[in-house]
């Protein structure tokens, strides 16, 4: 605004600044993965880094990469404190709505946040994937750690389905 009233005669108005580029986020890691069934879809957890901003309840844009496909989803994420990567990022857990599973492991989850700030997630070499109730016993203790929300309601409630066998 100053230069506006300092401004010399005849000389060109100031240029507003560009506004800010989408942000690149952060990266982390998929520790846990896999297709449950009787959710209809892909559980996971793993961390992030730096500490993401307030995460929005509404279901987040989301891009699975596997060996030779990319699934895109609007993935249910929720952020928990993890004294493992304290300083360094933060716990996340989450789901994609997808009814079948894949025949590879994931390579990357990349997730956009409101801003259009990226964050992606590479999967730990070592990563095989559970299914339906072994991932379930695997991730409801991390899940039931995630502070109250309406995303961990949604994904504690998800991980507890149970697949009807006919029994």
């Amino acid at each position: 605004f100053a230069a506006l009233l300092h401004r010399p005669p005849g000389a060109s108005p100031p240029v507003a600044p560009p506004p800010p580029a989408a942000s690149a986020g952060g990266s982390g890691h998929l520790e846990q993965f896999g297709h449950h069934a009787s959710a209809g879809g892909w559980l996971f957890s793993g961390w992030i880094s730096p500490a993401l901003p307030a995460l929005p309840d509404a279901p987040l844009p989301a891009l699975l990469r596997f060996g030779n496909a990319e699934i895109a989803a609007a993935a249910t994420i929720a952020s928990y404190p993890r004294p493992d990567v304290a300083g360094l990022g933060i716990g996340i857990a989450g789901f994609l709505p997808m009814p079948e599973p894949q025949p590879e492991p994931p390579v990357s989850l990349t997730l956009t946040l409101p801003g259009g700030e990226h964050w992606t997630l590479a999967a730990v070499p070592e990563l095989r994937p559970s299914h339906d109730q072994a991932l379930a016993a695997l991730l409801l203790p991390v899940l039931e750690q995630l502070p109250e929300s309406p995303a961990r309601a949604r994904l504690v409630a998800l991980a507890r389905r149970h697949f009807f066998n006919g029994v």
